[in-house]
């Protein structure tokens, strides 16, 4: 089962109008007809090039045909010279191609015109791109979106259409599919009157967010629960709740748990082989010396520690000491041996700069994982730093985001953001929270 997600194309993602202005002119003044104001020109999009240039050679429109063949010609040349995106666009369709969408385009605009602008703005995020071709009825009719979710083999529940217009709502409710309708292209708030106001969407991030809602990827509990390092850090943690916490672990069968290193051989015992222990190493604040972390390893590690997540020396990093924090990361890793290691780096205290700096470092380093946070600082994971590591981390490094993820929707968002480990204890406590309601 696909979900898929059709845009419209001028006025939605794409601000086509200084272009489709210009040409138009071109035509009349080779027509001899009086030249169109912006604003005329907004209102004769959304229904096509026909109705576009009959609504342009109204008053003389014996010149219909001259007209058309004369815009034709000069916008299949210059469509591009300065259309772009409306602001956010680029970054949604990114965000909405890595989290597992299918991707359309439905334009009443001619085909020529939809394959140029698709290879130079949209075939690296979006799979498919339809304009209208000799013969083919334009929308509000639904055949060019039956075709599309046909290709897909998406259900009407599946599909998401957005547009800018009346047009464009028009045609979802003929599909019966669902529809968002955006106020950043060519028609005015009073036109889109018509529109309840919870589908009207203002900011490309806000569509992200409505499009999630309104046309959710639902992964397995199960498979969420396998990227889950199930924790309890807690100052104040007892020895029967971390018993019940691996019981939990084991039940759910999340990847590990990741408890005190005070725990790790009574934990080893108590687990029999049944859940991964994970302990952490110089937590939270990571300013012991490398000699004390790297003692810390190898006792967890005895004590029967399956992977640790370390905290990295932050002073190293603002006093740009790098060559010093490699050693430690790579000291800690050769005292792993063949356990897993996980860099915790604290996002939320760093620069991107920094960030990205650190990311080649643990890269370099050797490590098996780079980690956001410790959950016991000012802020937690972000989907934007999950983004970034995975721009600069090497093919060989894992992610794991941790901090502030309390919801199913949080963790699939992460890890269909590219995780493979999330460090958290909300989850399994939702899980058993709805079985026994």
């Amino acid at each position: 089962m696909n979900k898929l997600c059709v845009f419209d194309l001028d006025g939605t993602l794409l601000d086509t109008i200084k272009d489709l202005y210009l040409s138009l002119n071109v035509a009349l003044k080779e027509n001899g007809m009086p030249s169109q104001t912006l604003e005329n020109v907004r209102q004769f999009i959304g229904n096509g090039l026909d109705m576009f240039i009959k609504r342009a050679s109204q008053a003389h429109p014996e010149k219909y045909e001259s007209l058309k063949a004369a815009f034709k010609a000069h916008y299949d040349e210059h469509c591009n010279d300065h259309t772009q995106y409306f602001p956010g666009i680029k970054l949604l369709l990114k965000n909405l191609k890595m989290y597992g969408y299918k991707i359309a385009i439905v334009s009443n605009k001619n085909d020529e015109a939809v394959q140029e602008l698709y290879n130079i703005y949209f075939k690296d995020y979006v799979d498919i791109a339809c304009g209208i071709k000799e013969g083919m009825k334009i929308k509000p009719n639904p055949d060019t979106l039956f075709s599309v979710m046909k290709a897909f083999d998406a259900k009407e529940n599946d599909v998401i259409y957005i547009g800018d217009s009346l047009v464009d709502k028009e045609l979802a409710q003929n599909a019966n599919v669902k529809y968002l309708i955006v106020t950043w292209g060519y028609r005015t708030r009073k036109e889109l009157s018509g529109v309840e106001e919870d589908l009207l969407i203002s900011q490309a991030a806000n569509l992200e967010n409505k499009i999630k809602e309104l046309n959710p990827i639902i992964m397995d509990k199960k498979e969420i629960l396998k990227h889950c390092d199930h924790t309890l850090l807690a100052q104040g943690a007892t020895l029967d709740e971390i018993y019940a916490l691996i019981d939990d672990a084991i039940k759910y069968n999340t990847a590990s748990v990741c408890i005190p290193p005070s725990y790790v051989k009574k934990a080893k015992e108590y687990a029999n082989g049944k859940v991964k222990i994970c302990t952490v190493i110089g937590f939270p604040n990571g300013y012991s010396t490398t000699r004390v972390k790297v003692f810390e390893t190898k006792d967890a590690i005895k004590n029967g520690a399956d992977e640790i997540d370390m905290v990295i020396n932050i002073g190293f990093v603002k006093s740009k000491n790098y060559a010093a924090l490699k050693r430690e990361i790579k000291a800690i890793k050769k005292a792993c041996g063949d356990k897993v290691l996980k860099v915790i780096i604290e996002t939320c205290l760093l620069e991107r700069t920094e960030k990205v700096k650190l990311c080649k470092i643990v890269t370099q380093a050797g490590a098996d994982y780079i980690k956001t946070s410790t959950g016991f600082s000012k802020a937690g994971a972000t989907k934007e730093d999950i983004i970034l590591f995975k721009k600069f981390i090497g093919p060989n490094v894992k992610m794991k985001a941790a901090g502030g993820i309390r919801t199913l929707q949080d963790a699939q968002d992460y890890l269909k953001l590219g995780c493979d480990r999330l460090g958290t204890s909300a989850i399994v406590k939702i899980v058993k929270e709805e079985e026994n309601a």
